[in-house]
């Protein structure tokens, strides 16, 4: 168009050849359109370089910045003479509605605005030139952008929070009139302010765009707003469809128990046709009264051996959404729990944790949780008893006797067993005893529980019971010292030895059981006997070792192993037989239960004996050098396989009632699958799933097919990679604080506020709380994590051998024979500790007890202040999800308000005095506290891990770091998403600060990444794309995470880019082998192969560490070109 034409149609006269000073500058958008034209002849541009352009495009944060940007030049003097070169410089290449707004800008403004105007309007003219050139991916980048900005997202969800305010009655403080109740929970209305609200807010970020943007004019705003009114009315529509939804249901249940309504009740139950929710909740309870009454009996005596399966057809599925059979994938609880065959529901229910509630909204609860919560809240209170204190007995023993913990742990062991108890340490003997008080307070848990086998006498009968568990590797040096036949022969000896030594009349015994059986006895044959006996305990030994492939077993040699051995070596001997000498041997009638609860061999385990060397020579073999010696490998084992069997126990399964075995649950499943004509093959997954929480529990998670060299070295190998890549595990956990704060009444946090300072404090010097604080640690068993960081080798973000009950991540072997040295003693030692200490100093496990602590103590003060009201506290499905159902919950409440609870003047729990309370009561508690703190502050439970990633080393080594992703699939995801369908608005708040918190943290982990590196700008520049940053925020939410690497898998796969899904091992191999190349190759080498090289030492991604190693490998560099 012609100048002169261009000025007409601006209404200004045309142009005059006087001479204006003209600006000559190169724009940073004449750069970018060159830039991007050069791009353009480019090929190979990806979905994330075109998202990264319309996002540019389209962020509204980019507008406002783009605005302020032209806000922040000075007006200048307006331009009332235009020539033809100042047209042309303002105007070139741009389009007429663009050019008329720049010559508009010059004549109000001046020219230096209108030049920065011209710079934008560049800047949208070559993205959207970009955009086209990249086609179809090009269209899809820009819808995306369009319809995801993070910024209007974010507003448009907390402006509809806050409109729903406005049309959510606030509670029962005053009786509200009909007509109000009524416009209270109007969809009608609701959509009415949502609309207002959110439409007002769209046309204002479509305004803020229309300031930098040539295209977008007056009906671009109103139409935002148009749509921005609908998206804005629809969400609030549906929240208040979803509060109705929820307070129906609340009301309904209310009638159906026969409770009172409150005035504004009763108006809501006439307004909104009540009583037809209520005929229906009246058969669902019927229906599942029927199973409640068949489960517990009329006494509460009935076994699942006496369901039918008519009983368990009533069990309600699991709550939540299949997503295309992906949830089944992810998780064994989704797949038992959404299973068609009742008994298979029934299993997964008393098995393992169930996050989301049930289809229907049924609170099932029984002995205070599932087997598996059982069992980990168990684990945490006992090891808990003996945590710190071994963390302060190993300091005082070193610093008066200079020895290691190894040193004092063995010591502590033969004090326990009654082998040394003359002469002992005072750090010996004060562990000692407190292992020995364990040992039966855990025992007599197991009989209250009724675990199978065990009984009062046999508790009484161990004084001196520490597990008497083999140790391989000690057995295969024994074979390489002295040759497999001379070792068989002295383990014989030695055991025989041993046996003599305890049972002094055995010789007798074995006599009078000869002569009962008519056959000869004389001194020859009974000895030849006894021989026979302890070959075959030695040979039991040996062949275990080679049947396990080496895989180091945390259990004692069963009766049954020995009776296969006693087989073997005494020629014709009956079933009755070996039952007879077992009793004998063992001083007890043989019970029929947990490993732990059957009676071992009875023989001095301080037994020591002379044997020849291969040159000879005599030397000592004590019966301690077949054995683990090491007292807290010990009672870790113990403690988690009892843990276990007590978890079984109170879901009714291997109890001393007849037919409880798990064994007979499996037999229940099959009868089932045939009476519904199904195949083996169509219900395998799911009898897997059931077998693979069920040997979660109990410590049977190894796979038979993995030697234990193998699994040494995966174990290693996750070790080293968690140390290289977790560095910064402290400000991922941060995230959870959302869950921790938010997840609770704004009463409960500001009156819980006066304890957060001694909190922290307490936190920061790994110290237990006192008060209430101590109460719920100990009740609920976590809160310790900082003492449990030091004593175990297990990290809550990598749970490596959740269900192997002894290994090196669990205070494990510390193996000094052939299998470590295979890999190298000092690598895997290393390995371990640098594990441990990334943990700790990154603050992962600082952290992880902070925030639970303050999750419990939220969670007991919620209870306190709801008390005061005569109320439950949290949302219904909230109660439904943590398995509190009314019965309890008014039990605690009554507790709450007992003068057993001390309380501060504004209500909050001083002390709860616990230990005071009803059995049944206080388990209860300490199931939902723990239930509760767990989840906020996430840790991995069985039913929602995946077999095949917890269930092999390959797993759980080519899957490091993904089993807490994808529990959080089930754990956060899943369970939020029932709770906001269901009505739930305190998801908002967690979601909203989440995501608030996420984006924070995500730009703090950038700006730690680009310290120290040579390109921090364009690093952070990169990184800090709208779309980088939306990832990379949602990423850090455990609720999103699993959906921003689904989005990265897939927009990856199509790219070429294998980063989602290259396994953490995987990676460090391929930087070591670049690395290797990198050395060889006699170029130089370039900062970010240094960069990369740098990243295979442990610590390397820790705070600061990584920031020095940027220098280093910029330094590097420069140095060695």
């Amino acid at each position: 168009m012609a100048v002169d034409t261009l000025l007409t149609s601006l209404g200004l006269p045309e142009a005059d050849e006087t001479k204006l000073p003209i600006i000559n500058t190169i724009s940073e958008a004449s750069l970018l359109k060159n830039e991007i034209e050069k791009d353009q002849e480019d090929s190979g541009r990806s979905y994330f370089d075109s998202l990264s352009t319309a996002y540019d495009e389209n962020f509204s944060v980019s507008s406002a910045l783009d605005s302020l940007e032209k806000a922040d030049i000075d007006v200048g003097t307006p331009v009332t003479n235009f020539t033809p070169e100042l047209v042309t410089q303002l105007t070139s290449d741009l389009p007429i509605e663009a050019s008329k707004e720049i010559l508009d800008e010059a004549q109000n403004y001046g020219i230096s605005r209108a030049m920065k105007q011209r710079e934008f309007f560049l800047k949208t003219l070559a993205n959207r030139k970009q955009l086209e050139a990249d086609g179809v991916q090009g269209i899809v980048a820009n819808a995306f952008s369009v319809m995801f900005d993070p910024a209007e997202w974010s507003l448009i969800l907390g402006l509809t929070a806050a409109a729903t305010a406005t049309t959510t009655p606030v509670g029962g403080a005053a009786a509200l009139a009909a007509g109000t109740i009524k416009q209270a929970y109007n969809v009608k209305k609701a959509f009415k302010i949502g609309a207002l609200v959110t439409g007002a807010e769209s046309a204002a970020f479509e305004a803020l765009r229309a300031d930098t943007k040539y295209d977008i004019d007056i009906n671009d705003v109103m139409i935002a707003g148009g749509f921005g009114a609908l998206l804005g009315g629809s969400l609030n529509a549906g929240r208040i469809a979803f509060q109705r939804a929820g307070q129906r249901s609340l009301i309904a249940s209310k009638v159906v128990k026969g409770q009172q309504l409150t005035p504004d009740e009763k108006i809501f139950h006439d307004e909104f046709n009540v009583d037809v929710l209520a005929t229906k909740i009246i058969d669902k309870e019927l229906e599942g009264e029927k199973f409640i009454e068949s489960i517990n009996g009329i006494n509460g005596q009935k076994t699942f051996n006496d369901l039918e399966i008519k009983d368990v057809e009533a069990i309600p599925k699991i709550a939540g959404w299949n997503m295309f059979g992906l949830r089944k994938l992810i998780s064994t609880g989704a797949r038992g729990g959404s299973s068609d065959l009742g008994f298979v529901r029934f299993a997964t229910r008393v098995l393992g944790a169930n996050f989301t509630g049930y289809v229907g909204g049924k609170t099932f609860t029984k002995a205070g949780g599932s087997a598996s919560e059982i069992a980990e809240s168990l684990q945490g209170v006992y090891r808990m008893r003996l945590s710190n204190l071994y963390l302060t007995s190993h300091k005082q023993w070193k610093k008066r006797t200079g020895l290691s913990a190894e040193e004092f742990n063995q010591a502590v062991t033969s004090y326990v067993r009654g082998i040394d108890r003359v002469d002992v340490p005072e750090e010996v003997v004060i562990v000692g005893k407190e292992h020995l008080r364990l040992n039966k307070e855990i025992g007599y848990e197991a009989v209250e529980s009724d675990v199978a086998g065990f009984t009062k006498k046999v508790i009484d009968n161990n004084d001196n019971y520490m597990p008497r568990i083999i140790d391989n590797d000690k057995i295969q040096a024994l074979r390489a010292k002295y040759g497999n036949v001379a070792a068989e022969k002295n383990i014989t000896d030695l055991v025989e030895t041993a046996i003599r030594k305890e049972q002094l009349d055995i010789e007798d015994q074995v006599a009078k059981m000869l002569l009962k059986k008519k056959k000869v006895a004389d001194i020859d044959t009974v000895n030849d006997y006894i021989f026979k006996i302890a070959r075959g305990y030695a040979r039991g030994i040996i062949t275990r070792r080679q049947m396990n492939k080496g895989i180091q077993d945390s259990s004692e040699m069963s009766l049954d192993d020995f009776g296969a051995m006693l087989k073997v070596n005494l020629e014709g001997i009956t079933d009755d037989e070996i039952e007879t000498i077992t009793d004998m041997l063992t001083k007890s009638i043989t019970p029929k239960g947990h490993t732990r609860s059957k009676a071992r061999l009875v023989l001095n385990e301080g037994t020591v004996i002379k044997v020849a060397n291969k040159d000879g020579e005599l030397e000592d073999l004590a019966f301690t050098d077949l054995l683990v010696n090491d007292s807290e490998q010990l009672i870790n084992s113990y403690i988690f396989q009892m843990s276990g069997a007590i978890g079984l126990a109170r879901n009714g399964i291997n109890t001393n009632a007849p037919k409880t075995s798990f064994k007979d649950l499996l037999a229940k499943i099959d009868e089932e699958r045939i009476e519904k004509n199904l195949t083996e093959e169509q219900v395998k997954e799911e009898v897997d799933a059931i077998q693979f929480m069920y040997d979660g529990i109990t410590g049977n998670l190894r796979n038979r097919k993995e030697t234990q060299n193998l699994a040494d070295m995966n174990i290693a190998i996750r070790a080293y990679s968690f140390a290289v890549n977790m560095g910064m595990s402290g400000m991922s956990a941060l995230m959870e604080l959302s869950n921790s704060m938010f997840e609770y009444s704004f009463m409960t946090i500001l009156k819980s506020a006066p304890e957060y300072k001694k909190l922290f404090q307490l936190a920061s010097q790994g110290r237990l709380p006192d008060g209430v604080m101590r109460e719920v640690t100990e009740a609920f068993g976590i809160g310790n994590e900082v003492a449990f960081g030091k004593w175990n080798k297990v990290t809550r973000m990598d749970t490596e051998d959740v269900g192997v009950s002894i290994s090196p991540e669990r205070g494990g072997y510390n193996r000094k024979g052939a299998s470590l040295r295979k890999l190298g003693e000092v690598a895997g030692d290393g390995a371990y500790g640098a594990q441990k200490h990334v943990a700790y100093w990154s603050g992962l496990t600082g952290v992880t007890q902070t925030l639970r602590r303050l999750s419990m103590l939220h969670f007991t003060n919620e209870w306190a202040l709801a008390a005061r009201k005569g109320k439950l506290p949290f949302d219904l499905v909230k109660r439904q999800q943590l398995g509190i159902t009314d019965e309890m919950g008014d039990k605690l409440l009554k507790v709450m308000n007992s003068k057993l609870v001390e309380k501060f003047p504004n209500g909050t729990v001083k002390k709860l005095n616990i230990v005071k309370w009803d059995k049944d009561v206080r388990e209860f508690f300490s199931a939902i506290g723990f239930k509760d703190a767990r989840t906020n502050v996430q840790e991995t439970n069985i039913a929602s891990s995946n077999r095949f990633l917890k269930g092999t080393q390959v797993g759980r080594s080519m899957f490091q770091f993904m089993n807490f992703t994808l529990g959080s699939f089930e754990q956060q995801t899943q369970r939020l998403g029932v709770r906001v369908s269901r009505g739930d608005a305190t998801v908002g708040k967690v979601l909203l600060s989440a995501a608030a918190m996420g984006g924070l943290m995500y730009v703090a982990r950038v700006q730690l990444n680009a310290v120290g590196r040579s390109d921090a700008d364009e690093y952070i520049k990169e990184r800090m794309k709208p779309e980088n940053w939306a990832i990379g925020a949602l990423s850090q939410i455990g609720a999103a995470s699993m959906f921003s690497y689904i989005y990265q898998l897939t927009t990856g796969a199509m790219n070429g880019n294998t980063y989602a899904i290259t396994p953490p091992v995987v990676s460090i191999g391929q930087n070591i082998l670049s690395t290797v190349a990198n050395v060889a190759d006699e170029n130089s080498t370039t900062e970010a192969e240094w960069r990369k090289g740098l990243r295979l030492a442990p610590y390397q991604s820790l705070y600061g560490v990584r920031q020095i190693f940027n220098g280093v490998a910029d330094e590097a560099s420069r140095y060695f070109r």
